[in-house]
Parts: structure tokens; sequence; C-alpha cells
């Protein structure tokens, strides 16, 4: 190859050098346009984002769900999530807020955002996890959180989840729970045994935890009748000693405590926390249920509440404005100290006689409710505790049959004593002047008069009776489609007696809602029934039979008379004999509500208004009376102060009683009717055509 000279090769790399900026000057040009083009296409699919995204939302906007602001939303998932009760499903954790969260992207960025959503934290299966747990407490900050622990319940097929089992999941449990204790609003653990309560108990007592947001505790204990041996039994600090201590102790800890409100105790010995615990409580639930009938009766080791024990107990908690015995009998070993004791006993009355205990005040105690007791033990148990505020009252009364015998019920007591209730009754009836409420379940209606003739409520308001017999029910529900069938009851107890054998007082002028269920109605007790309730205003019959004569009694007419300007003129007026006030009827699956007498009474008293007139006659009102209601009516004598008294100053007519003043017959507005075969939609438009502004039917 021959040798190239200088000029050569220069130009030669001139050329070179040339093409290659020609080269880069293309790199360039295509890397420009790459960028330009990459640009165009993130451009192009953020438009086509944007574009899906309001697509999405037009579509979403279709459906009303989608209308609603994120906060009105959340307000939505939280009652969504509260409502919801899975108490018979068997899951590890607390569903509602997991589905919720995979519904869409934006519910489960919402539900992310919503801390209070995740505040309940729940096990109730054997199947723990401690994960989903960790999970919650993480999401729910900075809310506070709602424990809740409990046995699968019955007929899952893990209620034979054993003790030892247990105690491993309450030791992997509890040392979570302890961590987050600060932010515990709610607290409800049940366990099968009293030795896994006492690891729950022993944690109030702690002086190093945080109770200060704790506001509801419900503490229970599954197996019936448990027994309370062992070597920390429940037991040892349940004496009356200890009690007084526990009441002259300072309560250094009870701002630990000041922020709970509401107590349940199932089956937990009462004093196994510490001195202060109940000074801020407003509802306390006690739940001892008596062993059931052909079991055997208790044994020392097995936990009995007492009236020695309850009434210390209940003077702890000044504050209490509800309580409610659930299925609970208190031994009564001890005799209230206002009770007379030269009044002789019979043998079967006093076992053996014990001390007298001090009646307990509860001055801010509003409502009481007691399930299963028996007729003789309310006014005997309302003699221990004074309740002057006391508003609604609601008894659950026990089937008579079913009663415990003086012995039987002392069995279980080992021998401590007892003091039959049946025995003892106050010299005068207790006197409930703020009570307007009073709803009664009975199996037997002869023990409604047991359980009231010594209680007097003279502001009664608001009256529910109800029969819960089973085999009543289901009599009455037979023959909901035979209306002829109604002329035949079986005898089932279940007739309504006379208001004079179930209160003191029969006359209630201050009721206004009457409620009867379940319950045979006999024309002549429902008649003398509503002439002792002059203000009544609301009539609702559940399941009752009879009802055609209550609602003929409704139609009857009354006449009274009164002296209006001009000599020898008097005013005529015309009402309802029976409930004038009367404006809403309710009947819900009465067989024989007909529609004759219903739209007859409802016309009757709806036409009845400004029924009026002024006459001139000559032999007196008593001979207008007489002649209208077709019998004669001789004048009483009056004395001379009366005579006196009916003079006005400026000629007119006396001023009005009370009983006058009322007596205008006010219109049937409202009439609610459910399962009642015989009244069709022609009779809801007949109503409505008669002035019944509300008419329910279904």
């Amino acid at each position: 190859m021959p040798k190239r000279s200088a000029e050569d090769i220069g130009r030669g790399l001139a050329v070179i050098n040339g093409k290659l900026e020609i080269l880069q000057r293309r790199n360039a040009d295509f890397a420009r346009i790459v960028e330009e083009m990459e640009r165009l296409r993130d451009s192009t699919r953020a438009e086509k984002a944007a574009l899906e995204a309001a697509a999405r939302e037009l579509e979403e906007s279709k459906y009303p769900i989608n209308w609603l602001p994120p906060e009105l939303l959340a307000e939505m998932f939280l009652f969504y999530c509260a409502d919801d009760d899975d108490a018979a499903e068997v899951v590890p954790y607390y569903r509602p807020p997991v589905t919720i969260s995979h519904v869409c992207r934006k519910w489960r960025e919402l539900s992310l955002a919503t801390s209070a959503l995740w505040s309940r934290i729940s096990c109730r299966s054997a199947r723990w996890n401690p994960e989903p747990f960790r999970v919650f407490v993480q999401r729910s900050r900075p809310s506070l959180i709602e424990y809740e622990y409990s046995m699968p319940p019955q007929g899952t097929g893990e209620e034979t989840l054993l003790d030892l089992e247990e105690a491993h999941r309450m030791s992997t449990i509890l040392p979570d729970m302890l961590q987050n204790m600060h932010r515990c609003r709610s607290l409800v653990i049940e366990v099968q045994t009293p030795l896994r309560i006492r690891d729950v108990l022993d944690m109030f007592n702690s002086a190093t935890l945080d109770f200060s947001h704790l506001q509801v505790l419900d503490l229970g204990i599954s197996e019936p009748n448990p027994s309370m041996d062992g070597p920390h039994s429940l037991l040892a600090n349940n004496r009356l000693n200890d009690v007084d201590e526990s009441i002259k102790a300072a309560s250094a800890m009870s701002t630990k405590f000041s922020a709970l409100r509401h107590l349940r105790l199932h089956q937990i010995p009462l004093f196994n926390f510490p001195s202060g615990f109940f000074s801020s409580l407003r509802t306390l639930e006690l739940s001892f249920p008596a062993p059931a009938s052909g079991q055997r009766n208790r044994t020392r080791n097995e936990y009995t509440l007492r009236m020695s024990t309850l009434c210390p107990f209940l003077s702890l908690t000044p504050l209490l404005e509800e309580l409610i015995l659930s299925d609970t009998i208190p031994l009564f070993d001890v005799r209230p100290l206002h009770t007379d004791p030269s009044r002789p006993a019979t043998s079967n009355a006093v076992i053996r006689l014990r001390r007298p205990t001090p009646t307990v005040e509860l001055p801010h105690l509003n409502r009481l409710e007691w399930s299963y007791p028996d007729a003789y033990y309310i006014q005997h148990f309302l003699s221990y505790i004074l309740t002057p505020a006391l508003e609604k009252l609601d008894l659950c009364l026990d089937d008579p049959s079913l009663k415990p015998t003086v012995s039987g019920h002392a069995a279980h007591t080992s021998g401590d004593g007892y003091h039959d209730p049946s025995g003892h009754h106050p010299s005068e009836a207790m006197q409930y002047p703020l009570l307007h409420t009073l709803s009664i379940q009975c199996v037997d209606a002869d023990v409604l008069g047991t359980s009231l003739r010594r209680l007097s409520f003279p502001a009664l308001e608001s009256l529910e009776l109800a029969n819960v017999h089973v085999q009543a029910r289901e009599a009455l529900s037979a023959d909901k489609g035979d209306p002829d069938a109604v002329v035949s009851f079986p005898d089932l107890h279940i007739a309504l007696p006379r208001l004079e054998s179930i209160f003191r007082d029969p006359r209630l002028p201050h009721l206004t809602a009457l409620t009867l269920s379940h319950f045979d109605i006999n024309p002549e007790h429902g008649r003398a029934m509503l002439a002792y309730m002059p203000a009544l205003q609301s009539l609702s019959l559940d399941h009752c039979r009879g009802t055609a004569e209550i609602l003929e009694a409704l139609t009857e007419s009354s006449v009274t008379t009164a002296k209006a300007h001009g000599q020898g003129s008097v005013l005529i007026k015309k009402g309802a004999r029976l409930c004038p006030r009367l404006t809403a009827l309710a009947f819900w699956g009465c067989p024989d509500l007909r529609p004759p007498e219903l739209i007859n009474a409802v016309q009757r008293r709806n036409t009845r208004r400004g029924d009026e007139e002024i006459r001139v006659v000559a032999s007196g009102p008593e001979k207008v009376v007489a002649d209208l209601t077709g019998r004669r009516i001789r004048p009483l004598r009056k004395t001379r102060p009366l005579l006196e008294a009916a003079s006005t100053p400026n000629g007119g007519a006396p001023s009005a009683t009370p009983s006058e003043a009322a007596y205008g017959t006010a219109p049937i507005t409202s009439v609610r009717i459910e399962g009642c075969p015989l009244i069709e939609d022609i009779h809801r438009r007949l109503l409505e055509g008669m002035g019944v502004t509300d008419v329910c039917l279904t």
C-alpha cells in the first residue's frame, strides 16, 4: 500500500469528521424527536387517564350514593359498623370495616382515613390471629378503642374450648390489650371459668394502667353456676367487713375511673374492684341467674347475690341513674332497718332472724328494670332502697309455677338463713310521685295485683301490660284468619283483670298512653278500665281480643248542662263518655277487629265536636238531662256556701270544674293497623275521609 501524504490524511479526516458531525446532528434530531414523542405519549396517556377518570366520575354520578360528600359517607360507614351485630357469626376479627374497604378504591381510601371505623376490636373465635388485632389498633389511631372478647356462641362447634387453650389465648391477648388500655373506651370480656376472669380483674387494681377513658365495662362468666373455689377465689373479698373497709378507704384511685358510666357484671362477685371504682356509674346491670328447675342447688363455692352485699354495693354508686337486674333474685338475708321488728312472723316467713341493714338512698335513680322476679319480691326489694327520682319501672314477672319454695330457695345458702319476702309487707303503700312510665310483662295476670297493690303511682302517664304466656300467644295467633273463631277462647289465664285488682288506687287521672298485649278483654272490665283514664290520648292493643266491645264503649256519649246567659237558658254539651281526649288508636294482630265497629267509633268521635246548644226551659237543666238521656235525675240538696259560690259578680255561669273544662271530645287523628285480616284498603280511605290525618295500614 503506497504511503499517503499528510495532505491526503488531513483531507480524509476532514471528510470523516464532517460525516460524524452530520450523524451527531441526526442523533440529536432523533433524540429530540424521541423526547418529543415520549412527551407527546405521556401527554396522551395523562389526557387519557383524565378522560377515563372523568368518565368514571360521570358514570358514578348516576348512583345517588356517590352524590354524598366524604364527611357524610364516613358517618354512614360508622353507622353501619355500629349497627351491624354479627354476634351469631364466629369470626376472628370484626369484619364490617374490612368489607367496606374492599368495595372500591374511593371507599377504601375513605375507610382508611376514618380511624373511628377501626376502633372496634373483636375476637369471638378460637382461631385467634394477632395480626388483625395489631392492624386494627394501628388504623384506629388516635380514636378510642372498643375491645370485645368472648367465647364462641353455643351451637357453633367451638364451644368445647378447653380451659388450657383459653388460658393460652388470654395470655396472648392481654399484653397487647394492656399496651393500649389508655385508649380503651369500652371493654367487653366473657370467659368460661372464674380463673380466667381473675387475670382481668387484677389489671383494674394496677397502679400503672390508665383507665381515664374507660366508659363501658362488661365482664361475665359463661359457665352456668361457676365454682369460685381455687387459690385466687373471687369470694375472698366478698364479705361485709371488707365492704366496710372499702367504703372507708381513701378514693385515691377514683380519678382513674372517673369516665366509667356503664357497668355490667354477669356472675362476677361484686367486690373485686378498687375503691372508688363505682363512684361515677350511671348504669348498672347485674345478672346472677338462679339454678334452673331440676338442677342442683348452689354450694358454698358458688356465688349467691345477697341483700347484705347488694345494699352496701349500691351505696357506692351515688350517681346511679339506671339499675337493671337481669334474671336475678337476691337472697334476702337481712331486713331493712325501718321494718317493724315487733311485727309477728309465721314460721315459714322467717327461717332465722337476720340483723337489720340501713336502706340505700339512690337520689338520681330514674329507671329500674327487673326481669323474672316473683311478684312477692318486688315490693320487698323496693323497701331496701329509696328512689325519690324514679320515673320508669319495667318488670318482667316470673312464672308463678316456677316460684321457689322457702326451703328450696334457701337450700343453696348452705344454712346461712333466708328471709321470705311473702311474709313481710310495709304497713303503708310506697309512694313514687315522679314515676310516669310503667311496663309490666307477666305470665299470669293474677300476679299483677300481688306486685303492685302496695305501690302508688299518682303521676302515671304511660302504662304497658303484656302477657308473655307462650301458649296464650299461640292461641291468639291460631285464629288470625278466622274471625268467627274468636267466640271460643281457651282457658290460659290471660283474661285482663279489673283495674281495681291491679292498683291500690285504680284512678289514673294523668294517664295518656295505654298498651295492652295478648289479653282477652272482658267488655265490662274494659269499659270500667277506660272510665278511670279521663286523660287517655293513645290506646294500643297488641294481639288482644275484645276490641269490638272496647270500640263500642268509646262511642258512648254523655250530656252535661250549665246555666247560660238569659233567664231559663241552659247550655247543653254532648261528648264522649269515656276518654274524651283520645286521639290515637293502634291495633296489631287483633283477629276480631271488624270494620263496622272501627268506622262507627271514629265517626262518632270525629263528628261530635261542637255538639252544644242553648235551650230555654222552664223546669231547669235537670229536666233537659232527663229528656236527653231518658232517665229521671233528682237534684241533690245544696248547702248555702255552695249556692253562694254558684253565682258570679257579672251574673254569668259559674266557672267550669277541671273535668268540665276538659270535657270537649277530641277527634281521632291517628289510626295504625297491622296484621288485622278484616281491615282492607277501602277502610283506610273511609278513615281518611272522616278526618283521620295519620292512617297506617299494613
